[in-house]
């Protein structure tokens, strides 16, 4: 009789790990599926219909390779015009104790605090020609709407520059019938 309670357990122990695996395998199935609702409910939330192929068309890719040069251009311009203006109305540095005093001095006298406000004044104006290309681009690469409306801005805000051409190349490539299925649906 022992041997027979003995087997009986043994049995059920391994009917009990076997239901167990079994709740398991369940679990990991609701929390993949899970994740995925997650996911689609972003989606939905942002109004993107993600196509999977976008990725690998080449004017999704283009589109986001001007929105950084757009930037990167915009960057270099705004540096090159803060060096005359602080080189005009800021004592050349010099990195030694007499230059530190030259500094301080233009600084008291108001020459040099011109100049400062000046410059930053400068790059608080031109601010918005790097920051939306930048954050357009990263937005469309996180499949965003919101990154393809800053695209739109930045390309208006480029079009009365001298960079008209990529601008309204990037005009064009979001308004292409495939990328703006895609961010407009």
């Amino acid at each position: 009789m022992y041997r027979d309670q003995a087997l009986a357990r043994e049995t059920q122990v391994v009917a009990l790990r076997d239901q167990l695996d079994d709740l398991q395998a369940e679990l990991d199935r609701t929390r993949r599926a899970r994740e995925e609702a997650v996911v689609a409910l972003e989606r939905i939330r942002d109004g993107v219909h993600v196509d999977p192929a976008l990725e690998s068309e080449p004017s999704y890719r283009r589109l986001l390779m001007d929105m950084r040069v757009l930037a990167a251009i915009a960057a270099i311009v705004i540096a090159a015009s803060l060096v005359p203006l602080t080189s005009e109305l800021v004592a050349p540095p010099r990195f030694d104790l007499r230059g530190l005093q030259n500094f301080a001095y233009h600084l008291q006298h108001g020459r040099g605090l011109v100049g400062i406000a000046a410059a930053g004044f400068v790059v608080v104006l031109a601010s918005p020609w790097v920051i939306v290309p930048l954050l357009s681009a990263r937005g469309l690469a996180r499949h965003r709407r919101a990154g393809w409306t800053l695209a739109v801005i930045a390309c208006v805000i480029f079009l009365p520059t001298p960079l008209f051409p990529a601008a309204a190349l990037g005009m064009v490539e979001l308004f292409s019938r495939r990328i703006r299925k895609a961010y407009c649906s």
